[in-house]
């Protein structure tokens, strides 16, 4: 008899045990599918970044990168890693927005980066930096500025060259 009331309970107990790790594995694949569901909502280009300047717009040249993204074709992960000339070699023929030392660069990206850092290029291809921002006190003339901006999908340089008066 006792052997049965301890067989009995040892069911009951495998059985609870059971059940509750089966919660577990359902609960982990909710949140897998919403991990999924934001991967396939991620762009296969880096965000863009526009600058403000004297309450002007201006433009970036989107330079080398790698990104990965959401293949919805393959229905697997991509990664794209783009080579692209030197910062002075991009920055060179970019017009270059006339703006005196005294003014403030704000840097407008599509979608806000875990990080940036900014290194200046003179025209002798010599870099300065990193800076944590666009310094241009320091310069004069024509100088192009080159941003490395870091999300989780991968990192983009932009290129932009100003001449500081």
């Amino acid at each position: 008899m006792n052997s049965k009331i301890l067989l009995l309970s040892a069911i009951v107990i495998f059985l609870l045990v059971g059940c509750s790790k089966g919660e577990e594995i359902v609960k982990n694949e909710e949140s897998t599918d919403a991990v999924m569901e934001d991967l396939k909502n991620t762009s296969q280009n880096p965000p863009t970044l526009k600058l403000e300047i004297n309450k002007k717009e201006i433009s970036s040249v989107l330079g080398a990168y790698n990104w990965s993204y959401f293949d919805k074709e393959e229905n697997s992960m991509a990664l794209v890693e783009k080579e692209a000339l030197s910062p002075t070699d991009l920055g060179i023929n970019q017009k270059s927005f006339v703006v005196d030392s005294n003014s403030t660069v704000e840097l407008k990206f599509e979608k806000e980066p875990i990080s940036y850092k900014v290194n200046i290029w003179d025209s002798k291809n010599n870099m300065k930096g990193p800076f944590n921002d666009v310094l241009l006190n320091e310069q004069k003339g024509k100088t192009i500025y080159e941003i490395i901006a870091t999300w989780e999908q991968g990192t983009a340089h932009y290129i932009f060259s100003l001449d500081i008066k």
